[in-house]
């Protein structure tokens, strides 16, 4: 009688026992993980990636996460060694040593499980995640960050918005802090001149032009023109796509403001604008050319955003806790089911005998 009664109860426990140690392990394995890591300048253009990442599962003694820079041929940087807080998160910059903008090449960013000590630190341990910025958006967020052909010096697109805009805003303050009228008209043709370039209708070469000839304006038109280009060649990409419309707004607000930047430094040029007038303009100049800054800077720092590394997938999930978990998880599970029947039967049978 006791072994009647007892048996299915041992059953029923060997089973929900299985199934907690298997989903123990389960729950294990690694998925996608939440966070971003995203280039930004520390001491040169884009020679940083920031990381950030959360929830990250932890690994058996011995191992340890690497974070990895690499490009389409292959190539790639160790962003080194990276360690999870107490709170199971990833927190760290990382800066080229070199300066270089890494924005150039690396369109792909992974984390690997290393051995520690690690016999070959040059060469990648297993995948556990990575995220890829499709190679057609990547070239022309290259031609925003790093370099464009037909501009001066080749710049990038969006580091010449910014640099103009800066040049603008300094002959902006250069031309309210004038004790001359014709000192005040000289830097604010200046203004004209850096904003609209040589091509301008209101361009003065007689005044000169401490800007670089493109212009502002022609800055943040390539902008808005490269930034669709690369979200239309990521359009599964949020990342890309959202970024590429912060920049596009951020590039028309900077754009809008340096039209009525050079418009109020036309009103100082022109003669017959009355001394209280001409007060006002350039006081607005500033204003205008400062706020165009704050939106240059804005645009520059969405088109690093559109090479953002978010919501890492999973790609060989690592061993988490004991590596023999899983195997004692499949002998547990085995040996239950063996129980499972072998008690059934045994039950069965002694009904019938009964």
């Amino acid at each position: 009688m006791f072994t009647r009664r007892m048996l299915p109860v041992s059953i029923i426990l060997t089973l929900v026992l299985t199934l907690l140690v298997t989903a123990s392990v389960s729950a294990q394995e690694a998925d996608d993980i939440d966070g971003e890591a995203v280039f930004r300048d520390a001491a040169a253009a884009s020679d940083s990636l920031v990381i950030d990442f959360e929830g990250v599962p932890s690994l058996p003694a011995g191992s340890a996460y690497e974070g990895w820079l690499i490009d389409s041929a292959g190539g790639k940087i160790s962003v080194g060694i990276l360690l999870r807080t107490g709170t199971a998160d990833i927190e760290q910059t990382y800066v080229s040593p070199s300066g270089e903008n890494l924005a150039a090449s690396y369109n792909r960013f992974a984390i690997s499980v290393e051995p520690v000590p690690d016999p070959d630190p040059d060469t990648p341990g297993p995948i556990a995640y990575s995220d890829v910025i499709p190679l057609p958006a990547f070239v022309h967020i290259g031609h925003l960050l790093v370099s464009f052909g037909p501009n001066p010096d080749g710049k990038g697109i969006a580091v010449g918005l910014v640099e103009q805009m800066a040049v603008a805003a300094a002959h902006a303050d250069l031309a309210k802090r004038s004790s001359s009228l014709a000192g005040k008209q000289t830097h604010s043709q200046h203004v004209i001149n850096i904003i609209e370039g040589s091509g301008g209708t209101n361009y003065d070469a007689s005044v000169g032009n401490p800007g670089d000839g493109k212009g502002v304006l022609n800055y943040a038109a390539d902008l808005i023109a490269h930034a669709g280009f690369a979200k239309s060649a990521a359009s599964d990409d949020d990342s890309v796509g959202d970024g590429a419309d912060d920049a596009i707004a951020a590039a028309e607000a900077a754009a809008a403001g340096a039209v009525r930047a050079r418009d109020e430094a036309l009103l100082v040029v022109a003669s017959g604008t009355s001394e209280f007038r001409v007060g006002i303009a350039l006081s607005n100049q500033v204003s205008l050319t400062d706020s165009g800054m704050d939106d240059a800077g804005d645009a520059y720092t969405a088109s690093q955003d559109m090479a953002l590394f978010e919501g890492l997938a999973g790609q060989a999930p690592p061993s988490v806790g004991d590596p023999l978990v899983l195997s004692v998880a499949m002998a547990a599970l085995f040996a239950g089911l063996l129980l499972t029947g072998a008690g059934g039967l045994l039950v069965f049978r002694r009904r019938q005998t009964a």
